[in-house]
């Protein structure tokens, strides 16, 4: 049986979430290693106590659940609003990361044998979590999976969607154009979202003072210039200096015309093809 709750779509819980479904970070010091050196610049631990929710990524596990949203939670560690849901086989509580076209009440269908316009219709199903082969080609969706039932990891920001743009069944994969306008060919048995995520608003939030950024953990950077020339490449020197190089990172490393990440960290986890060409869509 469906709980009986009044519908309110722009609801968001003010007060403290579930503590079993939560896990504290206030000894966590990002940047740092554990002898508590820096290796990573700019970082530092939250001004404030901060308790993250344990999100249930691995929803591909679950055949024919169904649950029930209950109410909307913001997270400090993300930017897409939680949805504290109710399994209705099992009655236990869980946090999702849902779709946009949700709201309180509303049901989630996950991983359902039956796709029926009908059948839905009649239960208010608002968004289903169904693998790639079985979502339509076109359809835009978001909480995707890099390997079948490895949980999702991509497309999982305020707002973010991915889409499908072919299916493979000879290969096994799917085209799928993502947000940076790289398409990644993924395995047909992950599973999505249909939608885009929740929250989209987020990008009209501003911050108004360097005080937001440093209780979010991100400290001030400093140019090169300004530097002593044993600190950076083009530190030192009388007055403002151009540094005699190009513009090079503290070890360097060139920044301008040249990238500065490597896709080879990504590429055997995911196949990533910048800017697809023709020739690559008619052997696909």
């Amino acid at each position: 049986m469906f709980l009986r709750i009044k519908i309110k779509k722009n609801c968001i819980w003010s007060g403290s979430p579930i503590k079993k479904l939560c896990v504290s970070f206030s000894n966590f010091k990002p940047g740092r290693t554990k002898d508590g050196f820096i290796s990573v610049y700019n970082r530092s631990s939250r001004k404030f106590k901060s308790i993250s929710r344990l999100v249930n990524n691995k929803f591909s596990l679950l055949k024919d659940e169904f649950c029930q949203i209950l109410r909307f939670e913001r997270d400090p560690k993300r930017t897409a609003l939680l949805a504290l849901v109710r399994f209705l086989k099992s009655g236990f509580l869980g946090y999702l990361a849902v779709p946009s076209n949700t709201f309180v009440g509303s049901i989630i269908a996950l991983n359902p044998s039956k796709f029926n316009s009908r059948y839905f219709s009649n239960l208010n199903i608002n968004t289903i979590s169904l693998p790639l082969y079985r979502i339509p080609r076109g359809s835009l969706i978001c909480n995707l999976e890099r390997y079948p039932f490895a949980g999702s990891k991509l497309c999982r920001a305020a707002g973010a969607k991915a889409k499908l743009q072919s299916i493979s069944f000879r290969l096994g994969l799917a085209s799928i154009l993502l947000p940076s306008g790289n398409t990644a060919f993924i395995s047909l048995s992950s599973h999505a979202f249909l939608g885009l995520m929740s929250n989209v608003q987020n990008i009209l939030n501003l911050k108004y003072k360097a005080g937001q950024n440093i209780n979010l953990g991100r400290r001030p950077s400093v140019r090169g210039v300004a530097m002593n020339p044993v600190d950076h490449p083009h530190g030192g020197g009388e007055g403002k200096t151009s540094g005699g190089r190009p513009s090079v990172t503290p070890w360097g490393f060139l920044t301008k015309g040249f990238s500065t990440t490597s896709l080879k960290k990504k590429q055997f986890k995911v196949k990533i093809i910048k800017q697809y060409s023709k020739t690559s869509t008619k052997k696909f």
